[in-house]
């Protein structure tokens, strides 16, 4: 189950939080310079080469720990077969309004929903006894007297 000392438990899903964390806080800086912007064009132009320079700057660094991460998971397989509905879920978040109207919203609780079941009923059957248990060695024949 464990790893290497050195390993990063679940790091592919560190790496993805990470990674679009940075990507929400971009946005959001973006964002504030729209709103803060009303100084004319040049300033406002100098503002968006700020924000876009030091996310370009700041990619590096968040990349090569993504990368860090992802490498040093123990069971990435693993980590990608259970978490990938988070990943999703984080895909909507940063960028909203893919699918027009509510239809997106519905797909997204369907998800959570249909996830958080499969969830549920694999503990369940994880949970379940098993059926009788037969021993692997049989106890020696006795002799006449019960020797």
């Amino acid at each position: 189950m464990g790893g290497p000392s050195n390993s990063v438990k679940r790091g592919c899903l560190w790496a993805s939080l990470i990674f679009f964390g940075y990507m929400a806080c971009i946005v959001a800086a973006g964002s504030f310079v729209v709103v803060s912007s009303w100084g004319g064009f040049w300033a406002a132009f100098e503002k968006y080469v700020l924000v876009f320079v030091s996310a370009l700057v700041l990619l590096l660094p968040v990349a090569l720990l993504c990368i860090y991460f992802t490498v040093k998971d123990p069971d990435a397989r693993k980590t990608w077969s259970v978490n990938w509905p988070i990943v999703l879920s984080l895909i909507y978040f940063i960028s909203p309004d893919l699918i027009p109207g509510p239809i997106d919203d519905v797909l997204l609780g369907l998800l959570a929903v249909w996830w958080r079941t499969r969830l549920s009923r694999k503990v369940r059957e994880e949970a379940q006894l098993p059926a009788a248990v037969t021993p692997s060695v049989t106890p020696p024949a006795l002799g006449p007297r019960g020797e």
